[in-house]
């Protein structure tokens, strides 16, 4: 469906509501701000329609994530249910009391709604102060975040899609991730690889994410960016030991992996963690570098298998295609990895993943293949077990000369 509202004759508190909903999945912040002569738009009609469509609204339910109770927020304000929606946003702040989000929606719900004095006497406001010099920008990043939430959910990747990038999973990872960056959300799967679905698998759970303040592309200590391209976890730090800035724990990551080093780039500590305790979650930008989740988000991603050695792929954008997309080694690079490694010669799933390949599959030598684009190169990440089972990790980019092997090392 495509939501609609036609407001013919808008005063200027009808105007308010309408920015307000419409806001609900753009950024029209100014619109809520400006214009303090409502009288100059009495003549005007209005016919605004989202950008977006929907095959349905989920009800809100406080078992699930915050996004079900917004959806359904924007269906009443689509619907001038102010009442409804007013009340909706009540029960989302009573469900998670540390969602500014919230506060603010409903803070600017209430603004648009009630007299000042009865705005004046409402005691869930007192979170929302901020300085003449911070409210542009924080109505801004809370704009971007309440878009993005609602995108996850009205527009979520099609069914029975995977992200594009992944060639070969083995069996022996039981979960990987990756997050979109332009979408602030984290995808969380489980790897269901078998000998006649090699690409399967399984939606466990999404969640909104933040990333660094100065968004992606990591170069350097300090820069305030998160990385591009494919990490693995490697310890579960719990809440006990790190700063409440990191909520319930945190996984670390392999930043700078191989590839990082050989660009030159430089940094650490980059990790996915909470939220602290006051935030249930931070702003779509808002980290020195790490991917941050909201709490009940981090606590079940902890959860998940060992905590070493889940592939976590973090893109600007992700793109959602069919299995039957996924992925292939082109020819030059599969010929160069016979060559390097004689023992893959006979390898079903290496050539099962070649484009002139057949479509057997085998868990035996190769062990992951993931592919992204880094500094306008493509890369591929390629994990091997040899003939004694040790497992190799090698990075190549296709530059101006073909494929280069860059590093190689145990892991």
């Amino acid at each position: 469906m495509k939501w609609a509202l036609d407001l013919r004759t808008p005063s200027r508190r009808g105007w308010g509501i309408y920015t307000l909903a419409l806001g609900m999945v753009a950024s029209f912040a100014a619109m809520m701000y400006a214009s303090s002569n409502g009288s100059a738009l009495a003549s005007q009609k209005f016919n605004f329609q989202y950008d977006f469509q929907s095959e349905s609204t989920p009800p809100a339910d406080s078992n699930r994530q915050p996004e079900a109770y917004l959806v359904s927020i924007q269906g009443h304000l689509a619907r001038s249910e102010y009442t409804l929606a007013i009340g909706l946003t009540e029960q989302l702040i009573s469900a998670y009391p540390n969602f500014q989000l919230a506060q603010w929606l409903y803070a600017e719900l209430l603004n648009l709604t009630i007299d000042q004095s009865e705005l004046e006497k409402n005691s869930a406001l007192t979170t929302l102060t901020l300085t003449s010099a911070d409210k542009a920008a924080s109505i801004n990043s809370l704009q971007t975040e309440l878009s993005r939430r609602l995108r996850a959910i009205l527009m979520p990747p099609p069914k029975a899609t995977i992200p594009a990038g992944i060639g070969f999973l083995s069996p022996a990872t039981e979960f990987f991730a990756v997050v979109d960056a332009t979408a602030s959300r984290m995808y969380v799967f489980k790897n269901l690889a078998s000998a006649s679905e090699p690409h399967k698998a399984e939606l466990l759970f999404h969640s909104y994410a933040s990333v660094g303040l100065n968004g992606l592309n990591k170069e350097k200590e300090g820069d305030g960016r998160s990385p591009v391209g494919v990490y693995f976890t490697q310890k579960r730090l719990p809440d006990k030991r790190l700063p409440d800035l990191y909520g319930v724990g945190a996984l670390t990551l392999n930043y700078p992996n191989f590839l990082d080093v050989h660009r030159g780039r430089s940094g650490s500590g980059i990790w996915i963690h909470g939220s602290p305790s006051a935030q249930y979650s931070r702003a779509p930008q808002a980290s020195d570098g790490c991917i941050v989740l909201p709490n009940d988000s981090m606590r079940r991603l902890m959860t998940l298998g060992k905590p070493k050695g889940i592939p976590i792929f973090i893109q600007e954008k992700i793109d959602w295609v069919a299995p039957s997309q996924y992925a292939r080694l082109p020819d030059a690079l599969s010929q160069l990895l016979v060559e390097r490694y004689p023992f893959l010669e006979s390898s079903l799933s290496l050539k099962a993943l070649s484009f002139s390949g057949g479509s057997q599959y085998k868990q035996a030598e190769l062990v992951h293949f993931l592919t992204w684009q880094d500094q306008g190169q493509q890369v591929a990440l390629i994990d091997l077990s040899n003939t004694e089972n040790k497992r190799l990790r090698t990075y190549w980019v296709n530059g101006a000369d073909g494929w280069t092997l860059i590093s190689e090392s145990k892991v």
